[in-house]
């Protein structure tokens, strides 16, 4: 993204629109904390699940991801974490350290109190009928605004 600014900037391009959508990305996971918050003031002690841990879907790519900063927040509001995602699986990467990595969706979510969509796997839109196969009700923060807000009793949409 820093070599897009230079790049635009090289051939004399306005990059006033790029370095605000960046800022807008640098605050996301400020954001999701925030909408977390709203719901839970005190996130010690609250069972956290990430979705999605890739740069985006479709990839093993975690090179940029989203979901580290999200994670970073909330490990230091003392929030027990579980991150799931299909293909991405970085144990060794230093945002993962106090992360339990769920081996399917379902592991993921079956006893968090939040769910954090962070990236647009096609699998993460079975979240509504997983949840009522399951009788859960978690906070669903949806990062990425791909879920049905009514299909939830407790939803919050980053830009909603």
């Amino acid at each position: 993204v820093t070599a897009l600014i230079a790049q635009g900037k090289d051939q004399g391009l306005d990059m006033s629109l790029l370095s605000a959508v960046l800022r807008i990305n640098h605050s996301q996971p400020e954001e999701i904390l925030k909408l977390a918050r709203k719901h839970r003031p005190s996130l010690q002690g609250a069972r956290v699940t990430v979705l999605g841990l890739a740069f985006k879907p479709d990839t093993d790519d975690i090179r940029e991801s989203p979901a580290f900063p999200v994670l970073r927040l909330f490990r230091e509001q003392g929030a027990v974490l579980t991150a799931f995602d299909p293909i991405a699986k970085p144990v060794e990467h230093e945002a993962m350290r106090g992360v339990t990595l769920a081996n399917s969706t379902l592991d993921a979510v079956r006893d968090a109190e939040i769910v954090v969509l962070v990236t647009r796997w096609d699998e993460f839109r079975q979240l509504p009928q997983m949840f009522k196969n399951l009788n859960l009700s978690p906070l669903v923060i949806d990062g990425r605004r791909v879920l049905s807000p009514a299909d939830f009793a407790v939803y919050e949409g980053i830009g909603r």
